[in-house]
């Protein structure tokens, strides 16, 4: 948002805006920092972070989101697990005589399907299978 401001602001305040964006952006590389540290000193977030990055597509920050949401991977049971508690598992949409198209469900956690749908495009253009 500061950088659209940038764009539109007057000479006097883009000095103000420039600092306000530079102050970001010191904060955002302290926070990457300190997550890369704090996964690089549990063991198991560090295993499960190598694990997922071995997945073509996933790479830094969306392991650390992956990591950040889902917590302790042990505790689904199974990849169907994994997918219904994301909201990426599909809904059959029918009542009565009427069937529908099947969705996916959404009733999971909206944050990580965003953080996944980037990813899964890119996947996509560049890995046909």
């Amino acid at each position: 948002m500061e950088e659209n401001r940038l764009e539109t602001a007057p000479p006097l305040v883009q000095v103000s805006i420039c600092a306000v964006i530079a102050a970001l952006d010191t904060q955002i590389a302290e926070i990457k920092q300190a997550m890369d540290n704090h996964i690089g000193n549990d063991p198991s977030l560090k295993q499960n972070r190598e694990l997922l990055e071995s997945i073509p597509g996933i790479a830094g920050v969306l392991s650390s989101m992956i990591l950040g949401y889902f917590g302790d991977m042990s505790r689904f049971d199974s990849s169907k697990a994994v997918v219904a508690w994301a909201g990426l598992n599909p809904m059959l949409q029918e009542s009565g005589l009427w069937k529908g198209k099947s969705r996916i469900s959404k009733v999971g956690n909206a944050m990580i399907r965003k953080a996944l749908y980037m990813p899964a495009l890119t996947v996509m253009c560049y890995n046909p299978q």
